[in-house]
């Protein structure tokens, strides 16, 4: 019996009003640019593209939002500490010792991720993505291009982000702000009217309802898992939402960066969802790394998240006295104690006999299983827990 660790992939959709066009606040305290202008989000397979339409300012400065679509996350950037560069320094509201504008987030609205751009003059701008961390670092997770990126005066700026990067979600709450990459915050917004406000290095409670954009992802994950039984490893995933879904490659790794290809399953494009299968054949080394790459027909494609495999070599059963008379004996090694449940089953599937064995977890011991009289024949005993399981054949006599 091998010690199996399963790890479960789940994606909930929600729903929110369809609108991809949400207007600035109407302030215009660094010309504009975002107050006087709109942003725009949109879903295309499984990409997100946010674009702001420049109002009447310039692009001095930088473009931050706020992205919130799981559970968790931050009410306030007042702990957030990172300005190791421009982008972040932005992100966090934070310049330095004096330099702070907090923005207390509304309740209910806490987010987890963050996109920031800005373009430069004659010069390539930057854009980042970056996990939202309180007291510490951010976590940049993905660094898209930025259109436009070299000029202050283009009329729109756009970046694309695979969903991937923002937690695979498909609906969110969000807002954006304009502020300095010194951390000074203009009163110009998008998803707040940033009323009462003084601009520069001043907190502000929000009190206004996010703003929520909700798409479509080709796929939504139900459950993806993974075991080890009989020498083999089945990986089962469901799906609650396909659409224009290709097929599904089922990739390993042993390191958990190099990966490989190692089967396909063809996606059935139910609206409803599906459930899938896949037997990796292969020899299950102690920790094994499995995900999907899913592959839409327009060529595009995405990752799910990883599952971790680990067997561990020192739990294991061995049947004693094959073949057997008068009862099925076998070796349990487990240094946990657990309840199993034996079960003996004919050639053609039949239960003729069950019982269930409390190992103590000190070790190598012994259970046994007593055969029906008169059973003679190949029959099959199927040991297993709550979470693990393996089969073995058995000749009575």
């Amino acid at each position: 019996m091998k010690k199996i660790y399963l790890f479960f992939l789940s994606l909930t959709c929600i729903h929110f009003a369809n609108a991809t066009n949400y207007p600035g606040n109407g302030k215009a305290g660094f010309g504009g640019t975002v107050g006087k202008g709109s942003l725009d989000v949109s879903l295309t397979g499984t990409d997100f593209t946010f674009t702001l339409n420049r109002g009447t300012g310039d692009m001095n400065d930088v473009l931050v939002i706020y992205i919130d679509g799981q559970s968790g996350g931050s009410t306030s950037t007042a702990n957030f500490t990172d300005k190791s560069n421009n982008l972040t320094t932005a992100i966090s509201g934070y310049g330095g010792t004096g330099k702070r504008s907090t923005f207390n987030f509304a309740s209910g609205f806490t987010p987890e991720y963050a996109i920031a751009f800005q373009p430069g003059k004659g010069l390539p701008g930057s854009a980042t993505v970056v996990y939202l961390r309180d007291n510490d670092s951010h976590t940049v997770s993905y660094t898209p291009e930025l259109s436009n990126n070299n000029t202050t005066t283009a009329a729109t700026y756009s970046v694309t982000v695979p969903s991937i990067w923002i937690g695979l979600v498909s609906s969110f709450k969000f807002m954006a702000t304009y502020i300095s990459n010194t951390g000074y915050r203009a009163d110009e917004a998008i998803g707040d009217p940033m009323t009462g406000f003084t601009q520069g290095w001043n907190s502000y409670t929000s009190t206004t309802a996010p703003l929520e954009f909700t798409g479509t992802l080709p796929v939504s994950f139900g459950a993806f898992t993974a075991a080890h039984e009989n020498k083999v490893t089945n990986i089962s995933w469901n799906t609650e939402t396909e659409i224009n879904v290709s097929h599904f490659n089922v990739q390993k790794s042993n390191n958990g960066s190099d990966w490989k290809t190692i089967g396909t399953v063809d996606a059935k494009n139910i609206a409803t969802g599906a459930r899938y299968h896949f037997t990796d054949n292969s020899s299950a080394p102690a920790l094994s790394y499995y995900r999907l790459q899913l592959v839409n027909r327009d060529g595009s494609s995405d990752y799910s998240s990883v599952i971790i495999l680990r067997v561990s070599p020192a739990r294991q059963i061995d049947l004693l006295s094959n073949p057997a008379r008068g009862s099925v004996n076998i070796n349990i090694n487990n240094n946990v104690a657990t309840t199993y449940r034996l079960e003996l089953f004919t050639a053609d599937g039949k239960l003729i006999a069950s019982g269930r064995y409390q190992h103590s977890g000190s070790g190598a011991e012994r259970a046994y299983l007593n055969l029906p009289a008169g059973v003679t024949g190949n029959l099959f005993l199927k040991v297993s827990t709550a979470t693990e399981k393996q089969t073995f054949p058995v000749m009575c006599f």
